[in-house]
């Protein structure tokens, strides 16, 4: 989850009554946010994916931040060297390399997309890349956001009562839901900005 029932409580009253149905609207809540920003930016590891040449110097990945990469190829056979993350690129040594964009809560350098030092031959599919994204600290303000839509999903419940497809005790039919509806101007605002911060390369 991009956070916790901590700092739900940190910012938000609950009621202990009310801790069950929090856990799985803060459940809730996280895959919501990441639909929004649309990918996912918890820790992964070793993901593999196929990716479409760019014609240009830099090929993106579904899942950013990169934290690293391990392997790229080309049509299947052809492996790009890649520099380590380096605040100083040295073309002629390798194809491509990280380029800095951001410093990770837990200090780790990482990049939005990988840079070549020649063009990614455009194609579709003809790249394979074998890389570490996401965050392992979730930054606070994504904490933040995701408590405020968790909140959200708890007042609706409390408001529109219950009905749908349940978990227990507890509605799920409001994940499909926009639980800004029933939130204030003020934390529509935050989690909006929020979304679109983590969305946007």
């Amino acid at each position: 989850m991009l956070t916790d029932l901590a700092t739900l409580k940190e910012i938000k009253a609950i009621a202990t009554a009310d801790e069950k149905r929090a856990m799985i609207c803060l459940a809730a809540a996280s895959d919501w946010m990441e639909y929004r920003i649309g990918h996912r930016v918890q820790f992964q590891d070793e993901l593999t994916e196929t990716v479409n040449g760019t014609g240009c110097r830099l090929l993106y990945t579904t899942h950013w931040p990169i934290v690293s990469v391990t392997s790229i190829t080309q049509n299947g056979s052809t492996s790009w060297t890649i520099q380590d993350q380096s605040d100083t690129p040295a073309p002629g040594t390798y194809d491509c390399f990280l380029p800095f964009h951001e410093r990770l809560p837990d200090g780790t350098k990482a990049a939005h997309w990988v840079e070549g030092f020649s063009d990614f031959s455009e194609g579709v599919g003809n790249f394979r890349v074998v890389y570490d994204s996401g965050y392992r600290i979730v930054p606070d303000d994504l904490q933040f956001a995701t408590a405020l839509v968790a909140h959200m999903f708890i007042n609706e419940e409390h408001n529109v009562g219950t009905g749908g497809k349940r978990i227990g005790d507890v509605d799920v039919s409001l994940i499909i839901r926009n639980p800004l509806a029933s939130g204030s101007q003020s934390d529509y605002a935050i989690v909006k900005a929020v979304i679109e911060r983590y969305g946007n390369r």
